[in-house]
């Protein structure tokens, strides 16, 4: 019976399959197809070509317009259709510069076209993927914050295309976009709302961070490790990496694990020697420039006739209202208004924002005491950090106070466009350079003996403070020197080891970019490609391991303070090692930063300007240990000064007529002059202050400290204002010093100051003075102030009592 049914059913069931539909074999799905968060998103398959996979202008955030702008990142809005990923996203809305964008997000000629124009956009919140067109998992993440003085910069610059690395890495690759500018560091009291972060003022800092929150939660779909991510960043996004090393947000949120600073560091003024260039400013610049802004929008739009009635018209509105008002305003208003005026003020600048929120304080101070991310560190410089920075020399008068080069960006940039590495060329330093820096090797007046100044007091002093304060905390810390010097004729004297120049390196990219003709040609080919990729290959150390050695180096690279020195011939690389600097005493860098104008090259037996920072730094000798107590002042002693302001000369003259306690009285010019116990102006014909401590006695080298003080000038052609300023004081060095009333041994001190006074108008003070115990008081002085002429004063004569 069983044998019938089944000889019935066979014939059916058979009829059934063959009547089925087919099912095909799996279909492959695509390897650029990803599944984010926020939606599925799909990139480019480039086996054939660069051989990885890519996906470029992922959306890490909502884009940061309207009421979102000066806030927070937040999640973008999820999608629900496949976003296309295959072209960059908006560079980030900047001032056209050397380094920005132009009007096509690209490299071409509107770089130049665009100079001092607003270009890019607010809404530029992306991030680019690259990794090996392999199906490879857990590789270790590369994140890349790109540089550009905070101001400028995007990641669609072919420079920083991240295939080559990538490929020759292993490694996943991401670059990422951050909010520039004003736009991203900006203080001011109405936009705050009790929210922290919004209210931190560091809100490209926290883009930063929210791209790493991304990276977290989604790099496992791109095969990275979300457990082994390397932030590496150049310039100011190497100060961005070491922020989001002290960041509240980070430092133990282990969405990273070790970090690449190259040419770049973070430090406020209070850490460092004078004379030395910080990479942050105190809180107080920030709200400065924050105030300065929106008055003087409230003035180009009608609402106020100058700083004291716009900040009376601020006194009427409600924070939204300014917030709303601001908010309102255009990209290219913001900026024009920025440049043209609180660029005047040296109030166009930005930094992130020491606010002891999002960053602390003192971010030095932080890793002194621990409270950082102890992460694996690698960190660097090129030789010549200041050549490829030469406008930075109009920083000081000691540094040369004009440009290095006379030719305008724009000039610059379509020279260097144009520009044949294999063709014969008729270019020479001294059509580029401006005469005053002429000739490039003048001992201390030339091109490279400037430039290598504005490198030891930029880079070189926050290097060792930094990395020796670091070195406390752990070892794991590793240096390298990039030494590379073989462009095609002038540019190798120009920029030599320039800032910025070893970032082709780092990527593998020498294609078509700001630089690319510059250090290219087939001349030097050979060398340029084997350094790069010993390079290439020690960065996929680290990111793998947190350890940068690798067979490719061909020798072993030790930890801080030695470094490791990238060089190369024509034909090949040329590594090598060094100390990179003798642990020095606080006096000692001091004594090195305050030198830096007056540095005697034979004394070192170097020529200026050809050997390394380093070597620069280390010929500067130990300082005298000398202590100056407060000088006992006696009634009758008198000093008389001669002092220029401007076209204008005048004289002072101190007289003592009783001394207690509670301070010094006696006469200026023969009007009441009052004085404090350390010989501090307390109040004069010209001023009244209330803790203006120029002196803070003993006295001794490396000695700081710091001070608020609200003051009321006289001037009877301009007439009263007031004011609050918050000053630094540091002691540099112990030198000899002549002045009209003869030589003294006396200390260097300087002081850094930011002010407001009552009418709004913000500015910043620098005055270097020197004082002698022989002769009881300041010899000397030479000040600069906003809105002021330089103004010096000397000591003519003087009379002590035995």
């Amino acid at each position: 019976m069983l044998r019938k049914i089944l000889t019935f059913l066979l014939p059916i069931a058979l009829a059934a399959c063959a009547n089925a539909p087919q099912v095909n074999a799996p279909v492959a799905v695509s390897p650029v197809l990803k599944a984010t968060q926020y939606g599925l998103i799909e990139g480019v398959d480039d086996t054939g070509h660069s051989g990885t996979f890519y996906w470029l202008g992922v959306p890490f955030a909502k884009p940061p317009v309207g009421a979102l702008r000066w806030k927070a990142p937040v999640d973008p809005d999820p999608w629900t259709l496949t976003q296309s990923t295959k072209a960059f996203g908006n560079a980030c809305v900047q001032n056209g510069a050397l380094y920005g964008p132009g009007a096509n997000n690209t490299y071409d000629t509107t770089i130049a076209s665009t100079m001092n124009q607003a270009v890019g956009s607010e809404d530029c919140l992306y991030l680019n993927v690259w990794r090996p067109a392999t199906q490879e998992a857990n590789l270790p993440v590369i994140v890349f914050i790109h540089g550009g003085s905070w101001i400028m910069g995007y990641t669609a610059d072919p420079m920083y295309n991240g295939a080559n690395l990538a490929r020759i890495a292993n490694a996943v690759v991401i670059t990422v976009n951050y909010r520039l500018g004003v736009f991203g560091w900006f203080n001011l009291a109405q936009l705050k709302t009790g929210n922290a972060n919004d209210d931190s003022g560091n809100f490209g800092t926290l883009d930063n961070v929210k791209a790493l929150q991304w990276v977290n939660r989604n790099i496992g779909e791109f095969g990275g490790n979300a457990g082994n991510v390397t932030v590496m960043g150049q310039s100011a996004g190497a100060a961005n990496t070491w922020a989001l090393l002290v960041a509240a947000q980070t430092r133990s949120a282990g969405l990273f694990h070790r970090i690449a600073a190259i040419s770049g560091g973070m430090s406020l003024s209070s850490d460092l020697p004078a004379g030395a260039i910080p990479w942050e400013q105190p809180a107080s610049y920030s709200a400065a420039q924050g105030n300065a802004l929106l008055n003087n929008l409230l003035i180009a739009d009608g609402k106020a006739s100058d700083q004291a009635s716009a900040s009376a018209f601020v006194a009427t509105q409600t924070s939204a209202q300014i917030a709303d008002y601001l908010r309102a305003k255009s990209p290219s208003t913001i900026l024009a208004t920025l440049y043209t005026k609180l660029f005047p003020l040296g109030l166009a600048s930005s930094f992130p924002v020491p606010d002891g929120t999002v960053l602390p304080m003192d971010p030095i101070a932080s890793v002194a005491a621990g409270n950082y991310a102890k992460v694996p560190v690698l960190a660097s410089n090129t030789r010549d950090e200041g050549r490829t920075l030469s406008w930075y020399l109009t920083l000081s008068p000691a540094l040369g106070g004009v440009p290095g080069f006379k030719v305008t960006p724009a000039e610059l940039f379509m020279t260097q466009y144009s520009f044949d590495p294999n063709g014969q060329t008729t270019l020479t330093a001294e059509s580029l350079i401006d005469p005053k820096y002429l000739p490039l090797d003048a001992p201390e007046t030339g091109f490279k003996a400037k430039t290598a100044l504005l490198t030891n007091a930029q880079f070189i002093t926050t290097r060792d403070k930094l990395l020796d304060t670091l070195k406390t905390q752990q070892s794991n810390i590793w240096y390298y020197q990039f030494n590379w010097a073989q462009e095609p004729p002038p540019w190798n004297d120009l920029y030599g080891a320039g800032q910025v120049l070893d970032v082709p390196f780092l990527f593998g990219n020498f294609g078509p970019s700001l630089h690319a003709n510059v250090i290219g040609g087939n001349a030097n080919k050979g060398g340029r490609i084997a350094l790069s990729n010993a390079m290439m290959e020690s960065i996929a150390s680290f990111a793998r391991t947190g350890d940068p050695n690798d067979a490719s180096l061909g020798v072993t690279w030790p930890v801080w303070p030695k470094a490791l020195v990238f060089n190369a011939s024509l034909t090949d690389k040329a590594i090598s090692v060094t100390l990179a600097s003798s642990a020095s005493s606080p006096q000692e860098s001091a004594s090195a930063i305050g030198a830096v104008a007056t540095v005697n090259a034979e004394r070192a037996n170097v020529k200026v300007g050809e050997s390394s920072p380093q070597e620069f730094a280390s010929t500067i000798g130990a300082v005298p240990t000398v202590k100056a107590e407060r000088p006992k002042v006696k009634v009758g002693e008198r000093w008389k000064f001669a002092c220029e302001t401007g076209a204008q000369k005048s004289e002072l003259v101190w007289v003592v007529t009783s001394v207690d306690q509670t301070g010094i009285k006696g006469t200026e010019n023969g009007q009441p002059l009052v004085l404090s116990p350390e010989m501090n102006q307390v109040e004069s014909p010209r001023r009244k202050d209330s803790n203006w401590r120029r002196l803070s006695f003993p006295l001794e080298v490396g000695k700081r400290w710091n001070a608020t003080n609200e003051w009321t000038a006289y001037d009877t052609a301009s007439g009263t204002s007031s004011g609050t300023a918050t000053q630094s004081f540091v002691v540099v060095g112990y030198e000899k010093v002549r002045v009209h009333a003869g030589e003294f041994d006396a200390f260097r001190l300087q002081e850094k100051a930011f002010w407001q006074d009552n009418f709004g108008n913000p500015g910043t003070t620098d005055m270097t003075y020197w004082y002698a115990p022989a002769a009881k008081t300041v010899v000397k002085y030479d000040f600069f102030a906003t809105h002021n002429p330089e103004s010096t004063c000397e000591l003519v004569e003087f009379q002590l009592q035995p």
